[in-house]
């Protein structure tokens, strides 16, 4: 039976994309029941990056040990939540021994994830979306930006100057995997590096003041360096921004190049240019740029390595001419 909305623990994967997808249907929940209480519970400190300056959120759990996990089994949750039942989160549900309720796979697979999990449960409480905002929430300080604008200035990077253009090169898999087999491993996510390196000499010769951004985090340096190794002129900023810091900078970029990855997530909350690359693998209705706007670019081929540099650059220009 369906409970009156009073108190809600959301139980989430703790994915950074994931996580953000998650925010509309936060904020949809907050405005339309405002004396509720929404609390987190997250199978990852991932989460707190995003949501650590919500203000839907009465309270974030982040990665509770078995103790923490009775005490919120005990309390007196009238809903509890789960958009995802994958990476951990489906487990967590059940260590509550409470019911709970999932957003079934099979719900409207024909649409973004964000708006699946907003329909999904406006529709069991009949909220009426007409003119419902679906932008992310994530908010970050003005020392975020202090920050970026310091780590530009190290690298002689005026955003005033230079047109500075992001390239996101791995994704989230390629940025935890050990580095002995990172050698070894091509993922079908993301596009060849060798790619980017001939984008960025062609963006380069026709915008002598575009400067190229590197983003990315852990084992993706390793393609950083092979990039750098071919192409001397860019910039890395791998390992040296926190996620608030990383959004703060795409809002000097004038344009952002990426595959599907906790990145372009961001890029669409700094409302950034954005041309994503998306292979057969991965369906970008589902996990693309959201929600749609007309200065994001989706490409997408049955294996993102198909994707020639030639119609990227076509893309591009249309964002730089």
């Amino acid at each position: 039976m369906l409970i009156l909305p009073n108190k809600f623990l959301i139980v989430l994967n703790g994915r950074i994309g994931d996580t953000i997808f998650c925010t509309p249907m936060i904020r949809l929940l907050k405005q339309t029941f405002p004396a509720c209480q929404i609390d987190i519970l997250s199978t990852t400190k991932d989460a707190q990056t995003v949501l650590q300056k919500n203000p839907y959120i009465n309270n974030l759990y982040l990665n509770p040990d078995k103790l923490a996990l009775q005490k919120l089994a005990a309390a007196d949750y009238d809903n509890i939540l789960l958009p995802y039942e994958h990476y951990g989160a489906l487990d967590l549900a059940l260590s509550l021994n409470k019911s709970f309720i999932a957003v079934p796979e099979e719900y409207m697979q024909n649409m973004h994830m964000t708006e699946r999990f907003v329909k999904y449960y406006a529709d069991l409480w009949k909220i009426n979306l007409d003119g419902f905002d679906y932008a992310y929430d994530m908010r970050i300080d003005k020392k975020d930006h202090d920050n970026i604008l310091r780590l530009l200035k190290k690298y002689d990077l005026d955003p005033k100057q230079n047109i500075l253009i992001g390239f996101h090169l791995g994704c989230h898999r390629l940025a935890f995997l050990e580095k002995r087999f990172w050698h070894k491993t091509y993922h079908k996510k993301i596009w060849p590096w060798k790619h980017f390196v001939k984008l960025a000499r062609k963006l380069t010769t026709k915008y002598p003041n575009a400067r190229i951004i590197i983003t990315g985090a852990g084992q993706e340096k390793i393609m950083a360096e092979k990039f750098l190794r071919k192409y001397k002129h860019a910039v890395s900023f791998i390992d040296q921004t926190t996620l608030p810091e990383l959004l703060a900078l795409m809002s000097y970029l004038e344009l952002y190049v990426t595959c599907d990855s906790a990145p372009l997530h961001l890029a669409c909350i700094a409302k950034v240019n954005i041309i994503a690359l998306f292979g057969g693998e991965t369906h970008a209705y589902k996990t693309g740029p959201f929600p749609p706007a007309k200065n994001h670019v989706v490409i997408q081929k049955d294996k993102i390595k198909n994707i020639s540099v030639a119609e990227v650059f076509k893309a591009c220009l249309t964002f730089l001419a």
